[in-house]
Parts: C-alpha cells; sequence; structure tokens
C-alpha cells in the first residue's frame, strides 16, 4: 500500500519545471517575402486617391502611396507593411499634423476593403470609410444591378 502512495510523489518529481522555449531569431527572407505580400496588396487595393463622397472634393481627398499617406489634414511617412490574417494591410507610420510629429508606435493604419470600391481606414484613433475617387462605386455584392 505504502508503494502505491509513492507512485504519484514521483510522477511528480518526473516531470520538469515548464523551461521557457529559447527566442526564435527572425528569418530575414520570410519577413521580405511577407512585406512583399503586403506592398503587392497594398499597390493593389489601396493605393491612389480616395475621398468620403464619390465626387472626390479636392479639400477631402485621402492619398495613399508606398512612400506617403495624406490623411485629413496629416502626412504620413510608412514604416512598414504587414498583412493581418483576413488580408487587410497594417502599416505603422510616423505622420506629422499641425507642426507635431506621431511616431510610428502612435500612428498604426490598418487598410481593409469591404464591398464595392470602398476602403476602411484606421489609425486607432479614428476610422474612415472612402470611395475611390475616379472610378464609379461598383454596387455591393449580390445587389442588383
Amino acid at each position: 500500500m505504502r508503494a502505491l502512495a509513492l507512485i504519484p510523489a514521483l510522477a511528480l518529481c518526473a516531470c520538469a519545471p515548464d523551461e521557457p522555449a529559447p527566442p526564435v531569431e527572425p528569418d530575414p527572407a520570410a519577413e521580405a517575402e511577407a512585406e512583399a505580400a503586403a506592398l503587392e496588396r497594398f499597390d493593389a487595393m489601396f493605393a491612389g486617391a480616395w475621398a468620403m463622397s464619390s465626387d472626390c472634393p479636392e479639400d477631402r481627398r485621402f492619398t495613399f502611396s508606398r512612400e506617403r499617406f495624406e490623411i485629413d489634414g496629416m502626412t504620413c511617412e510608412p514604416q512598414g507593411f504587414s498583412l493581418s490574417a483576413d488580408g487587410d494591410v497594417r502599416a505603422p507610420a510616423t505622420c506629422e499634423a499641425e507642426g507635431r510629429t506621431l511616431r510610428a508606435a502612435e500612428r498604426r493604419f490598418e487598410f481593409s476593403d469591404p464591398p464595392g470600391d470602398l476602403v476602411t481606414v484606421s489609425d486607432g484613433t479614428a476610422e474612415w470609410l472612402l470611395a475611390r475617387c475616379g472610378r464609379a462605386t461598383r454596387p455591393p455584392e449580390g445587389s442588383l444591378p
């Protein structure tokens, strides 16, 4: 009977404490490939001129390129691009607005594409639903022509 009582204690001793896994070194080739995929999607889906209405007034236009975002009074320089699991493009950016510089850690833009020629852009403090300039907005999928 005493031998049976020792079995759980021996089982506890046999287990080593959880040791943290060694840090995983980033793979530069994989990182470059991931950023290239994000840039390809950004160029195809989000680069260009956008506005809050389809008539694209000059004073309310938003412009996105790999080198620069012009958004609602802010000028931003992207610091890299990545893709989320659901296909959204994320880009931290250093921005200037009203003479104040906002570091990339403070501004992280996310671009997503709802149905139609629309884009949702958010930066953690605001979200804009924008229509592509220079192209008629197509109806949402499933709607009648």
